[in-house]
């Protein structure tokens, strides 16, 4: 009876034993698949991180391209206004011009 007790504990050492290697190999690689992920996860950040960047540049350049545009139809709107009060200013001289001639 105490022989089969001491196999009994035994057997349950052994079995700790083994269980605390197979939870050693696990906690192992459970640590390798962790740091992959991680790592993993820093490219994926780094990646995103290079996207948003090219994006706000491009955004910036198709800002100074609006601005440069607005401007320049704002100076031609102004050439515009320009010319017609130069278009009615001449047809005002015409018309007077006319006046004076004799019929």
């Amino acid at each position: 009876m105490i022989q089969n007790r001491i196999g009994d504990l035994d057997t349950k050492g052994r079995r700790k034993a083994q269980a605390l290697k197979d939870s050693e190999s696990q906690l192992q690689n459970d640590d390798v698949k962790l740091l992959k992920f991680i790592e993993k996860d820093q490219l994926s950040t780094h990646d995103k991180e290079r996207e948003a960047d090219r994006t706000a540049a491009e955004r910036k350049a198709m800002e100074i391209v609006d601005k440069d545009l607005q401007t320049q139809i704002v100076n031609m709107r102004s050439d515009i206004e320009k010319s017609k009060d130069i278009v009615n200013s001449l047809k005002d001289h015409s018309d007077f011009l006319t006046n004076l001639a004799p019929s």
